[in-house]
């Protein structure tokens, strides 16, 4: 007669080696699911440098690559295809002659411009026929050139308005601006435009004369430009060194005025006698 669990341990495994199973079935399963993934090095590039899309994560059942440029993959758009059971790599109609495909799926861009500023395609081909596409994005920005301020008056009269501006206007580019060596202090006589290249101050005063100095920069560069100084011209028709009012200096005139009016009768009489 058998033991009662005989049978059991006949046919059936263990509820602890049941356990130690689905761990394991569910690691190989994550392990047999990693998609590809592209990065971009650098992820922000400078103009004149290179750049490589590098694949990751590659399976071992492609039959082979093919790179577009744009996020579709049609037949105009394609840079180059590479076969993996040949080793051989073939160029498309969109090919530059400054790229190369890898036999693990990468693109090298050499000496990029910011024409190269855009998505690509990456499509590949199973050994079943089966297709699956990667889109990835390339970012190419200029390197700076030393930026110069130029004004709508550089001698102006105190209580003018004077408009800054920092050049040359410059796509995906920021704009920053320092006066005596400091941030912009909170006034409302100063107005930065939208995009900061504009700096407009109103009613300036011989304390607006700076120097002045903007900065431009991007992901890949850092300029900024010489100072700038204003000249501003005190204006002394308006009375501003005596610290009189206009009406002070009305009665000042008329007490001349009514002084030598009555001197003039004793001049008189003393040149009489």
């Amino acid at each position: 007669m058998e033991p009662p669990l005989a049978h059991a341990r006949r046919g059936c495994i263990p509820w602890n080696g049941l356990l130690l199973a689905v761990p394991l079935i569910t690691f190989w399963k994550l392990l047999t699911t990693v998609k590809p993934t592209i990065e971009s090095v650098p992820i922000n590039a400078a103009e004149g440098t290179d750049v490589l899309l590098l694949v990751h994560s590659v399976t071992g059942d492609l039959l082979g690559y093919s790179w577009y440029r744009g996020e579709r993959v049609e037949n105009n758009q394609i840079i180059a295809s590479h076969r993996i059971d040949y080793s051989t790599s073939t160029t498309g109609l969109a090919h530059s002659g400054r790229e190369t495909i890898y036999p693990n799926g990468s693109l090298l861009f050499q000496n990029v411009t910011q024409h190269d500023t855009g998505y690509y395609t990456l499509f590949m081909i199973k050994n079943d026929l089966q297709t699956e596409s990667l889109a990835a994005q390339l970012r190419v920005y200029p390197v700076l050139r030393t930026p110069v301020i130029t004004s709508n008056n550089s001698n102006p009269m105190e209580q003018d308005t004077v408009v800054l501006t920092c050049g040359p206007e410059t796509q995906n580019a920021s704009h920053r601006w320092w006066v005596n060596d400091q941030s912009l202090p909170n006034s409302t006589r100063l107005e930065l435009s939208e995009d900061n290249r504009t700096l407009t101050l109103f009613h300036v005063t011989r304390n607006d004369t700076g120097p002045y100095m903007c900065e431009t920069w991007n992901p890949v560069s850092v300029s900024r430009s010489d100072p700038f100084t204003l000249n501003v011209i005190f204006d002394s028709t308006q009375g501003g060194s005596s610290g009189l009012s206009g009406g002070a200096i009305a009665g000042i005139v008329i007490g001349v005025l009514a002084g030598v009016a009555l001197i003039a009768p004793l001049v008189d009489f003393l040149y009489m006698r």
